[in-house]
């Protein structure tokens, strides 16, 4: 369990990271969670559960806010939290999947 919040931490960063240079921010903000999920499968080694477990994690720090941000305004969209949480989510996972395979130790 430790291993899915450092990987998430890691793919946390990545992503503030991507969005942070001025002119490239277009093109790599959008693909932070699967740059992230990479680098996260690839530090650790991530075998696919662990993957799956870090995009979870990911997800649910990312959406929760984002919940919480919609239900305070009083327009709680769930489509949109969903997308979010999805976006999220997927992304980071098959990131870290692509990630840990390349080291070699992904399956299984």
């Amino acid at each position: 369990m430790l291993r899915v919040i450092k990987g998430a931490l890691i793919v946390l960063a990545i992503v503030i990271l991507t969005l942070l240079p001025p002119l490239i921010h277009f093109i790599t903000g959008p693909l932070g969670p699967f740059i992230g999920g990479f680098v996260s499968g690839r530090q650790l080694h991530a075998r696919v559960g662990e993957a799956f477990g870090i995009g979870l994690v990911v997800a649910g720090v990312v959406a929760a806010p984002a919940f919480l941000l919609a239900l305070s305004v009083k327009q709680a969209s769930s489509l949109l939290v969903l997308g979010i949480a999805l976006y999220f989510g997927v992304f980071p996972a098959l990131g870290a999947i692509v990630g840990g395979a390349r080291t070699g130790r992904g399956s299984g």
